[in-house]
């Protein structure tokens, strides 16, 4: 990802995140009539579209497709960031590319802002019954790792344990919702 290629491209705004076409220069194009032709039809319009299943927008430049979240950090804050430093949307709106919204993290921390897991049936994250004990287990994932925070007659507090254990160790409040 070339920075001042994509400054010559694109208009992105940090305060609202979102991508235009800049009209090209027709040193970019092969003749005169397909600067004009290009600019006629795409500069000012929206860059950004969605990319994939999982949400995220991209743009799609010289045919390579890049994550628009990524395309923004790097705008706003003059570098591309390491393929292994994740660029976090803070409110877990994979849509919302305003620089307010993004933060360059690791994988780790990362995943202290995911969502609910879908087959999470207690309603609380990091929260399970186990019926062997006929308990409630509070536990963790820090660094690929479970850690087992105990287990608690009711689910109001292992979810509690749970809760302290978020707070003490950089969980987003936003970790575990489900949206």
């Amino acid at each position: 990802m070339d920075l001042k290629l994509l400054r010559t491209l694109v208009d992105y705004s940090p305060e609202t995140g979102l991508f235009f076409w800049k009209p090209r220069p027709e040193l970019m194009f092969s003749a005169p009539r397909h600067a004009k032709a290009w600019n006629s039809r795409y500069a000012g319009l929206r860059a950004d579209r969605p990319g994939n299943v999982a949400g995220y927008l991209r743009l799609t430049l010289f045919d390579r497709k890049y994550y628009a979240h990524r395309v923004a950090w790097a705008l706003s804050n003059g570098e591309v960031p390491d393929a292994d430093l994740h660029i976090d949307h803070i409110n877990k709106d994979k849509t919302d590319n305003r620089a307010a919204n993004l933060r360059c993290v690791s994988a780790s921390v990362n995943h202290r802002n995911s969502k609910r897991q879908a087959n999470n049936k207690s309603g609380v994250t990091g929260v399970c019954w186990i019926p062997d004990r006929a308990k409630w287990l509070a536990y963790a994932r820090v660094n690929r790792r479970h850690k087992h925070l105990g287990y608690y007659d009711s689910m109001e507090e292992a979810a509690h344990a749970r809760l302290a254990f978020s707070k003490d160790n950089g969980f987003s409040s936003l970790h575990g919702d489900s949206t």
